[in-house]
């Protein structure tokens, strides 16, 4: 019985270990199917960002949600729902001031957008905004940082691209540069012909925080209203960083994938250990069993043979 009790330990302890092999997934609250984003610098400074996202949520979910930086100053805000034909289904008043957008379907509390859903409905958004006073100038260069999407919400996210644009038309792509930051590889694309900057989010992960950075030539800004940031940052300055966080990035992945692959060969190197016990149990148990049919049988060939003996004695009496 002790056995028995043993051996299904170690049956339960097995499926444990295989469970734990490969990739872990966590559960999540919804999904981005995709997002698309379009980031408009302009001649005044300001950036534009229009947001078209596809998303579902499960079933118990009542809103999606999305933080925006507290120091941002978000204007111009408009949200349009569209039909999957790509048709205009709900549209709602654009605010000059997001924080004036008090809706039933959508509201902002505590630099957080919420937008209500239909239960297993999928939702095709349209977020548009207007981000004023945030672009860095240094002594050679322009900079914007922006946070296309945070990791405080559970979200699994898929097909991230987007592109950048610029009102001055005449500007060279060369000069421009674009990081993209997130848990894996941001993949840049230049298309001189539409004089845009693609960007693709190249390995994509649950709920993760992807951001960009835009640096370009002081001479696209045309406006006197903006101050100097920093005079000693210069272009040169950035690129050294931003190499540093590329390599350092690489050497995290390299060493998270060690740590992967040592992990999993721990757990099949138990395995296999108790794959190993779970058949020297069994094989124990049947040598046991074995031993203990070959001695009932000797027993009872002896007492059979002892049988014949007593028989034999009474009919010679």
């Amino acid at each position: 019985m002790r056995k028995s009790i043993g051996l299904s330990v170690l049956v339960f302890i097995l499926c444990v270990l295989l469970s734990f092999v490969g990739n872990v997934s966590f559960a999540v609250t919804g999904k981005i199917n995709s997002a698309d984003y379009t980031v408009y610098i302009k001649e005044d400074g300001i950036v534009d960002i229009i947001e078209i996202i596809d998303l579902s949520l499960e079933k118990d979910v009542e809103f999606f949600s999305k933080r925006f930086d507290n120091n941002l100053e978000i204007k111009n805000f408009e949200i349009k729902e569209y039909n999957k034909e790509g048709e205009v289904k709900l549209e709602y008043e654009k605010v000059d001031n997001i924080n004036d957008l008090k809706v039933n379907s959508y509201c902002f509390e505590d630099n957080i957008l919420k937008v209500k859903v239909d239960k297993n409905v999928r939702k095709y958004l349209s977020i548009s905004y207007s981000l004023e006073d945030n672009i860095n100038i240094y002594s050679d260069c322009v900079e914007t940082n922006l946070v296309l999407q945070e990791n405080d919400f559970d979200y699994s996210s898929y097909e991230i691209t987007g592109k950048v644009q610029f009102e001055d038309e005449s500007v060279n792509l060369n000069d421009i540069y674009v990081w993209g930051h997130s848990v894996n590889d941001t993949i840049i694309k230049r298309d001189d012909e539409l004089n845009q900057i693609k960007f693709i989010l190249d390995e994509k992960e649950e709920n993760q925080k992807f951001d960009i950075k835009v640096v370009f030539p002081k001479e696209i800004v045309k406006t006197d209203d903006l101050e100097l940031t920093n005079s000693d940052i210069t272009l040169d300055d950035i690129i050294e960083k931003e190499n540093d966080i590329i390599q350092s990035k690489e050497l995290k992945k390299q060493f998270e994938i060690l740590n992967f692959k040592l992990l999993n060969m721990i757990i099949l190197v138990i395995i296999l250990i108790v794959v190993i016990t779970i058949l020297f149990v069994i094989i124990r148990i049947k040598i046991k069993k074995d031993k203990n049919n070959i001695n009932e049988n000797k027993n009872e060939i002896e007492d059979d043979k002892k049988q014949e003996e007593t028989t034999k004695i009474d009919e010679n009496e």
